[in-house]
């Protein structure tokens, strides 16, 4: 039985349900979205600045306690009005050129909001694709980094990982890698 999705999952690993959309991740039905924050924890222009409006105004006012958050860090608030639980605030590098450990915060950003979402005993989350937009990291790169962190998770608390992609590039990365591991673990 799948938690929050009628179709089959794309692929199942560590015994997580996979799912790679391409769409919007506000139309999520779950308990966790990952929002893809700036440091320092206002609307931004892209997705946060949408999460911000759906959710309303208790999202802001729940980050304002928390003042900023570096880069890699992740933390939660209430999801307002959206049909979630939680909502985890998680700040992306910028790309500058691959010699600024971008890799390792990218990676480090992963693995704190699925902490995270262990500790709040999430069972569904949904990732958009972080830092991918005006941040400038590369796709492929950063696909990469999502699975090695995915492969390297152990925990029997998330059941299912929802990939959001916002655009078809992203979503061929996703599609291709993970399909690729689904290919070379049979």
């Amino acid at each position: 039985m799948y938690l929050n999705c009628s179709q089959k999952p794309d692929i199942v690993m560590n015994q997580i349900l996979i799912h790679i959309k391409r769409g919007n991740i506000l139309e999520f039905r779950g308990d966790c979205i990952v929002n893809p924050a700036n440091s320092s924890l206002t609307p931004g222009k892209g997705l946060d600045g949408l999460i911000h409006k759906a959710g309303g105004s208790m999202i802001l006012q729940a980050c304002q306690k928390h003042g900023n958050c570096p880069p890699g860090e992740a933390i939660v608030t209430s999801a307002g009005r959206l049909p979630v639980k939680y909502l985890i605030h998680a700040v992306g590098p910028l790309w500058k050129g691959g010699d600024h450990n971008e890799k390792g915060v990218l990676k480090l950003l992963y693995k704190n909001s699925l902490d995270l979402a262990i500790q709040l005993g999430v069972q569904s989350i949904a990732f958009p694709n972080i830092s991918t937009g005006i941040f400038g990291f590369p796709k492929d790169i950063a696909g990469d980094i999502v699975l090695d962190v995915v492969q390297s998770l152990k925990t029997t608390t998330i059941k299912e990982i929802h990939f959001y992609c916002f655009d078809d590039e992203n979503f061929s990365v996703y599609q291709k890698l993970f399909t690729e591991k689904r290919a070379n673990s049979s």
